[in-house]
């Protein structure tokens, strides 16, 4: 008894760090993409950080980590784009980049930044052109999601 259920113990831990190294470019592409998005008018609002808390809790794909994490990786993103800007948004292009095999994941991603630029509840054209650039870079049409 006690043999299985340390098997079943050790099953579930493998499974969990499966989907943790499964899941974590898609992770790091959503926080690259978020920051981005949220940072398309120059600033992030205390709504857009509170959206990705809840994004984080909610995706199925982002469940298996610590929010902590995801925001550190967040706050690691924003920090790289206002200490240059052009090498941070290329730096979270090439983070976006890494999921564009994945066409689920790259949808889900491009519905993830609609939500992020929502939460403040104005879709400003900085906003917009994100989400189409990030489009670009999964190489899904901008007017899949209505942009």
């Amino acid at each position: 008894m006690v043999a299985t259920m340390m098997l079943g113990a050790l099953a579930a831990g493998a499974r969990i760090r499966l989907a943790w190294h499964r899941h974590r470019p898609f992770l790091e592409a959503a926080m690259a993409a978020s920051a981005l998005v949220a940072l398309a008018d120059g600033h992030v609002t205390f709504s857009e950080s509170h959206r990705l808390d809840e994004i984080i809790e909610t995706i199925e794909q982002l469940r298996v980590f610590d929010a902590h994490e995801g925001i550190e990786l967040f706050k690691d993103c924003i920090d790289a784009i206002a200490m240059n800007a052009e090498a941070g948004r290329r730096r979270a292009l090439t983070a976006i980049a890494g999921i564009a095999d994945d066409e689920d994941e790259a949808r889900l991603l491009v519905r993830l930044c609609l939500a992020v630029s929502a939460a403040d509840g104005a879709f400003q054209d900085e906003e917009r052109e994100r989400i189409i650039e990030i489009c670009a870079q999964l190489g899904l049409a901008p007017d899949e999601f209505g942009l």
